[in-house]
């Protein structure tokens, strides 16, 4: 008997990690008070850290002391009474380390089976998977926070082509409303519901299908290449997809309406240069072009990806063309290989008398920019202004020749002027020193004259002797008049004549000349009309020299005034000056006369005026007395109708 339980007690060693049984010790009311140990194996000696001998027949209390299980006691004897097993966790010292033991009590006839078994590794590694699925749904929360704060599009497919998971940004690129709520659908559902109600037009097909169909094969034949996708709402992405290991694909998309507009704003500023102009990459294929591009390169049809060898081989076979560069024929392969860092200028020309100045730019990434100019009509002009640079040479010396004569003709000139200019100094300083000289004897001539025909001491006796001293007495003053005009001008010229300027009002003038003027205009038989004025009007002026212009004025207008016409003088108030009117309607001058008039001694040749001959010097002399005053004098005429003299004065 001994040995069969010597046998049972080895086989529970062996079987279990630690093995404990404990009966109950019932109190009187048959409930469990405490629990004596009657099977401890190796194995819980060992966790337990006593012999099995210390603990046989003896009260578990003391032991369950020392474990870190609040209640254990009562919960072992729950156990006892309600027949339900109680399973938790026990860490124990063993060898001085701490090891955790999973604890199993189940009830039995005889009392309680203990179950303990060393589960420290165990824990650990359920600890660090914990661990781990914690970190893993951290970094796929960050992953998916990461997302949806992306501005990207992305979106995951399984190898079923339903979506796995997408941020808001690509649903909301797609038009599917919200994004947790489409992980699970396929790739065409979602295709078609985001295609639905477009412009298959807009998206570079004849038809929905098409671009469904097309965009299928690109998704489920995915190379990487960029795919540009216009949406309903105008907005344009750039799409790209990828395959995963596991058979799944990445799409991610980047939005480039702008850069869209900015690239169409660009082509259409490109169209709109009348220069041909196109940008090829580092490859040199045809990336950007102008619609003067297209027309600069006949024959070509023009599409993205072209090289630029091709363009030229296909222009220069198709229109017999050459190239030049410096003026030298080149080949294709040399017009390529002139391309450097610094721009290269060449020209293209065909049999018709055609030149293209074309001309090669590299990049900062190593394309090329190709503008080219149409520079037939230019060169033409170019030969034509050499011509003329030629003949404008031969004139140059012409014209050199012409002005060393010149220079010699213009020295001689001015000794004649400066002979000319001295002599009229010495003529107009002869007149303005001859002036006593001239005036005294002619005035004994007039008063002598005035007193015969006064006769003043008696009848002259004759009637004749009468007559003969009112012509003496008549031409004396007309002489002492002329003398009086050329001493005026004389001193003009020398620049000694002074104006004596007074405050007087404008109309003291105009009326004083006119009752002078009155009875000369009617012995013309005219009507001298003299125009009512402000007499607040006044004016700072040499009285005797305005009143001598308009004398000369309205002498020159009776003069040349038929009989039964009208002279008349009017003032007017400018914003700066006084204008004095001096009008007729006598014969007029011709409009080119009306220049020289105003130089001295030239007169109208006319034979129609009335009285005596003149000098030519009232009008110069007018206009000289004027300019003294800082003002001027004009003529207006027209003949058969008559004349204005308009005098301004500075107010």
């Amino acid at each position: 008997m001994d040995g069969d339980l010597d046998l049972l007690q080895s086989l529970l060693d062996s079987a279990f990690q630690g093995l404990m049984a404990l009966r109950p010790v019932l109190g009187p009311d048959g409930t469990a008070v405490d629990l004596v140990w009657t099977v401890v194996n190796a194995g819980a000696e060992h966790l337990l850290g006593r012999p099995r001998s210390t603990l046989i027949g003896n009260s578990f209390q003391p032991t369950a002391a020392t474990w870190p299980v609040a209640d254990v006691e009562q919960r072992l004897l729950r156990v006892v009474d309600t027949g339900t097993p109680d399973a938790f966790d026990l860490v124990l010292r063993v060898e001085g380390r701490p090891r955790v033991c999973s604890v199993k009590v189940t009830p039995f006839a005889a009392g309680l089976a203990i179950y303990a078994q060393d589960v420290t590794d165990r824990r650990a590694d359920e600890v660090r998977i914990r661990e781990l699925e914690q970190r893993a749904r951290r970094a796929e929360q960050r992953l998916i926070d990461a997302l949806e704060a992306s501005p990207d599009p992305f979106a995951v497919f399984d190898a079923d082509e339903r979506l796995a998971l997408c941020n808001q940004t690509w649903a909301g690129m797609s038009g599917l409303g919200d994004a947790q709520r489409l992980p699970g659908r396929r790739f065409e559902d979602l295709l078609r519901q985001a295609s639905a109600g477009a412009d298959p037009a807009t998206l570079g097909f004849d038809s929905i299908e098409a671009f469904i169909e097309w965009r299928l094969a690109r998704h489920r034949n995915p190379d990487g290449d960029p795919i540009q996708i216009t949406q309903k709402d105008g907005r344009v992405f750039l799409i790209r997809e990828c395959r995963m290991g596991d058979g799944g694909t990445v799409n991610v998309a980047t939005e480039v309406t702008e850069l869209e507009r900015s690239r169409q704003l660009l082509r259409d500023t490109l169209d709109a240069t009348e220069q041909a102009v196109a940008l090829f990459d580092p490859d040199d294929r045809l990336v950007v072009w102008n619609q003067a591009y297209e027309r600069f390169s006949p024959s070509v049809e023009f599409r993205a990806g072209l090289s630029l060898r091709s363009i030229i081989e296909t222009v220069i076979a198709g229109n017999d063309a050459e190239l030049f560069h410096n003026g030298e024929p080149i080949t294709v392969d040399q017009r390529l290989a002139l391309r450097g860092p610094d721009p290269v200028e060449l020209e293209r020309r065909t049999p018709d008398g055609r030149i293209a100045a074309i001309r090669d730019r590299r990049t900062a990434d190593g394309g090329t920019v190709v503008t080219s100019t149409d520079v037939t009509d230019l060169k033409r002009k170019e030969q034509m202004l050499e011509a003329q640079v030629q003949e404008l040479d031969a004139s140059r010396a012409d014209a050199e020749r012409h002005a060393d004569h010149l220079a010699r003709m213009t020295e001689m000139l001015t000794q004649e002027k400066e002979r000319a200019e001295a002599a009229s100094r010495t003529k107009s300083q002869f007149l303005a020193n001859m002036s006593h000289e001239l005036r005294t004897p002619l005035n004994a001539v007039l008063g002598f004259s005035e007193i015969l025909k006064t006769e003043a001491f008696g009848p002259l006796g004759a009637k004749r002797y009468k007559d003969y001293a009112d012509d003496i007495h008549a031409s004396g003053s007309h002489l002492l008049s002329l003398i009086n005009d050329l001493l005026d001008m004389s001193k003009i010229e020398a620049g000694k004549y002074r104006l004596h300027k007074e405050t007087v009002a404008m109309a003291q003038i105009v009326g004083e000349v006119g009752r002078m003027m009155r009875g000369r205009a009617a012995e013309a038989d005219l009507v001298l009309q003299v125009d009512p004025l402000d007499a607040g009007l006044a004016v700072a002026v040499d009285i005797r020299a305005i009143k001598q212009v308009l004398i000369n004025l309205l002498a020159n207008a009776i003069t040349y005034t038929p009989a039964g016409g009208r002279v008349r003088l009017g003032v007017r108030v400018e914003p700066e000056h006084v204008a004095v009117q001096v009008a007729d309607n006598g014969i007029g001058i011709p409009k080119e006369e009306l220049p020289r008039l105003l130089r001295p001694f030239e007169q109208i040749d006319r034979n129609d005026r009335r009285g005596r001959e003149g000098t030519g010097l009232g009008l110069a002399l007018s206009n000289a007395l004027v300019e003294l005053h800082e003002g001027s004098l004009t003529l207006d005429s027209e003949p058969g109708v008559g004349t204005t003299v308009t005098v301004r004065l500075p107010l």
